[in-house]
């Protein structure tokens, strides 16, 4: 079947002027901006869908998320204000490119992706592409469905940011009403005011906790020149069963899954000569922003950067848990202020400036984020219905996200789990041949051990 063409039930919207402003970026923000015109930061969420959807129907779709959420909207305006750079993003009515490709995997379709920058000037910063399924194929069979991906730009949005425009995509896509969100506040903006409603923050000290999210010293991090090359991508995928066995196993120690997937990740790639290997884990805001699902950069500016030597000797249970403790320090209030506030302090002004700052902050050999468990509650089994009147789970599988930084040698692992099942992702321009192989055995062998 094919998708019906969402009404548009939400004239209620305000409309805004082209070129409104909409609110200045925070000094994370503007890091990533700058950064970003050296080394685009973008990232992609690949949904292989049940049902056949077609350019148009999307293309409405995306105009209707654009009033919902205002950033989906934007356009980043540079400025100068005082003799001071400041960067604003600014509202648009540049319309979502919606692209189909056929005759590609879902894989190259993505590491082209990261191939193709934003214009910031000119937005909007996030696009879809359908990989259409292949000629002749019976659209009521669930498994030869419209395969979507949802590419983002980092300034407007996080991991998190690309699960909650998806499911609203597909919710649009579904005839379902949504209500308009205003622009998520500035990390500036939310951290001053988390600061000032905590006063056990004043008699806290960082002194000890910092040094432990440090990354050691190590060979220095070295930057791609950059080339509009696709990177590599590659997938991997437990089995219900094993996923099953791996959340046990984390209880049964009082650990993560994503801890347990630090530690795999770590003697992987000892395994492949990385001894030790940096890995920095991005580390979400929204809990202690109250922000639920908001679309925007919610990450901390203090991501947990974690080194083990002779991790293969140490093995992944000892890992997970010295992990687990690291990445407790990292989202602790005091521990995100005072890195918000160092920001804050030594501003970037240039992208050179930015380069150097996020360095500083992610000199790291690999990225590991984990978006959790993915239920995509809003859609049910009875929002699309086959010629039959059959109801079926929309989404068939959900890959996790796939993104790439500049750095050279860098690991980029992707992580969720949907329908019961851990997806792994790995993109990097020089890939570590099996490595999501090896994450998997040691997996295993962390499953095992409870």
């Amino acid at each position: 079947m094919a998708a019906s063409e969402p009404a548009d039930v939400h004239s209620g919207f305000s409309v805004q002027q082209d070129g409104a402003p909409l609110r200045p970026l925070g000094a994370f923000e503007q890091v990533f901006h700058l950064y970003a015109q050296r080394y685009p930061v973008h990232f992609s969420l690949t949904a292989h869908l049940a049902y056949v959807v077609g350019e148009d129907d999307v293309r409405r779709a995306t105009a209707v998320l654009q009033r919902v959420h205002p950033l989906l909207a934007a356009t980043i305006t540079d400025d100068v204000v005082e003799g001071c750079y400041q960067a604003y993003y600014q509202h648009s009515r540049a319309v979502v490119s919606v692209t189909t490709v056929a005759g590609a995997t879902w894989e190259d379709v993505v590491a082209q992706e990261q191939a193709r920058p934003f214009t910031h000037e000119a937005g909007p910063l996030w696009r879809v592409t359908l990989c259409a399924p292949p000629a002749g194929t019976v659209v009521e069979e669930s498994s030869s469905g419209t395969t979507l991906v949802l590419t983002l730009d980092h300034r407007i949005a996080d991991g998190r940011s690309g699960l909650r425009v998806l499911a609203d995509l597909l919710s649009v896509l579904a005839q379902k009403d949504l209500p308009a969100r205003a622009v998520v506040p500035s990390q500036d903006d939310l951290l001053a005011a988390v600061g000032e409603g905590r006063d056990e923050l004043e008699q806290d000290s960082t002194e000890g906790q910092l040094s432990e999210l440090s990354a050691p010293a190590g060979a220095p991090v070295l930057l791609r020149i950059y080339d509009n090359s696709p990177p590599s991508v590659s997938s991997l995928m437990l089995s219900v069963e094993a996923t099953q066995q791996l959340r046990r196993a984390c209880r049964d120690r009082g650990t993560t899954v994503h801890s347990a997937l630090g530690a795999a990740l770590s003697v992987a790639l000892a395994a492949a000569g990385r001894d030790p290997a940096r890995i920095v884990h991005p580390t979400d805001l929204r809990g202690l922003f109250n922000l639920g699902d908001a679309v925007g950069l919610c990450i901390s500016p203090a991501p947990a950067v974690t080194s083990f030597a002779g991790a293969a000797d140490r093995g992944v249970v000892e890992l997970a848990g010295a992990i687990n403790d690291q990445l407790n320090v990292a989202r602790r209030p005091v521990v995100v202020l005072a890195a918000a506030k160092m920001l804050e302090d030594h501003l970037a002004s240039t992208p050179d400036e930015a380069v150097a700052g996020m360095l500083a902050m992610t000199r790291v050999d690999a990225m590991l984020t984990n978006l959790g468990i993915v239920e995509l509650k809003e859609i049910t089994m009875n929002d699309v219905i086959d010629r039959e009147g059959v109801n079926f789970l929309p989404v068939i599988s959900l890959r996790a996200l796939a993104m790439s930084t500049g750095i050279s040698g860098e690991q980029v692992v992707g992580a969720l789990t949907y329908r019961g099942q851990l997806q792994l992702t790995n993109t990097s321009h020089e890939p570590v041949p099996g490595l999501l192989e090896r994450v998997a055995q040691e997996l295993h062998v962390f499953a095992l051990s409870a």
